[in-house]
């Protein structure tokens, strides 16, 4: 009977320890953290990554986790107790430096002149040469970057700063129309024809494409009919981030053409001056105390964008108008000599008065 007893509390006591042997297991598996077991758990639902090549053997030990966070803060190039509203400020001003990089202002003629030289510098152009004139007949004059007479660049005023307005395509034509009209044509040897025109926006001091003609479809980019609403945006947008916003250049649409005809300007090309080289800065000198004043018989003088009856009018200046000479003048076609003269008047700014430069004939002055 006692041996009995002896073998059934033998087998209790097997039986105990098998069962506390499973236990163990169990509670080891249900000891985990929630933690960890989230981590099993993205691991078992998340999609199996692309497979890359397998590693050598003999340097494939495998990191702890510390040393994987360690690299990715070195990868990502950021400190662990970095602010991340500094981040974002130091993210914000790399693309500011950026945008100024892409689109840099000067404060005057020469500068941009002086940087075009230094960015240049053992490869300029032959033919290299500038002249100012006044795009869109404002009395405000832009200046041009020619090559062998062909315009190269045209650079804006915007907010009393100079910035490139305009830059041509390799072997493209480019042609001035008058009202801040600008044609850009493929050559006739490209395979993809592009009569492309461009609009002068005196506040932004930029050109904008406004219609095109591309292998025989005609279209008109959004820049053709900005309203008023779309000009503060772009203003806002300018003055906030340094670029235009993204809508500028997203949308356009087909027309046909008839309508394409009816918006090319009937009006002649504009005749441009001869380009002066950079070394000569007499072009943007003024003569020396030598006021001009109007003594016309109609009463007034036209003050215009060249030398000549075919350039646009910018104003009307009445006898006894106020002017400065510059030193450069011209002769037009028709043998009458022309200055270069800056005229003082009114205005409806800060100042209440503004200097307008343009070309005057001589027969009309005192």
């Amino acid at each position: 009977m006692k041996k009995r007893i002896l073998i059934s509390c033998l087998l209790l006591v097997l039986v105990s320890m098998a069962c506390l042997s499973t236990g163990c297991g169990s509670a080891s598996d249900s000891g985990k953290s929630d933690q960890e077991i989230k981590k099993e758990a993205a691991k078992t639902s998340a999609p199996e990554p692309d497979k890359k090549p397998e590693a050598d053997p003999d340097s494939a030990a495998e990191k702890s986790d510390d040393d994987k966070d360690a690299d990715d803060t070195a990868l990502s190039g950021q400190s662990e107790d970095k602010d991340p509203l500094q981040d974002a400020s130091e993210s914000e001003a790399e693309a500011t430096y950026d945008v100024d990089e892409w689109w840099p202002k000067y404060d005057s003629p020469e500068d941009v002149l002086d940087d075009y030289l230094k960015t240049h510098d053992g490869a300029l152009p032959d033919g290299l040469g500038y002249l100012m004139y006044d795009v869109n007949a404002d009395g405000y004059e832009e200046l041009i970057i020619t090559v062998q007479d062909r315009i190269e660049e045209i650079y804006g005023n915007y907010k009393g700063k100079l910035h490139q307005a305009f830059s041509t395509y390799a072997d493209y034509e480019v042609t001035l129309y008058p009202e801040g009209m600008l044609k850009m044509t493929s050559p006739d040897t490209s395979e993809d024809t592009e009569t492309c025109w461009q609009q002068y926006f005196p506040d932004l001091g930029d050109y904008l494409r406004v219609f095109e003609e591309a292998n025989g479809e005609y279209y008109t980019f959004c820049a053709y009919d900005l309203t008023k609403n779309d000009m503060d945006e772009i203003n806002q947008s300018l003055e906030s981030t340094g670029d235009y916003p993204v809508w500028i250049g997203e949308w356009l649409d087909m027309i046909s053409k008839k309508e394409y005809d009816s918006l090319v300007p009937k009006t002649k090309p504009v005749k441009l001056l001869k380009a002066d080289a950079f070394s000569d800065r007499s072009a943007r000198e003024v003569k020396p105390e030598t006021l001009l004043f109007v003594e016309a018989s109609d009463g007034y003088a036209n003050l215009r964008t060249g030398p000549g009856t075919e350039y646009e009018i910018i104003c009307q200046i009445p006898n006894g108008g106020e002017m400065e000479m510059y030193l450069k003048n011209a002769t037009s076609e028709s043998g009458k000599k022309w200055l270069k003269v800056t005229y003082y008047t009114d205005a409806d700014n800060e100042d209440g008065y503004t200097w307008l430069t343009g070309w005057i004939a001589e027969s009309q002055l005192e």
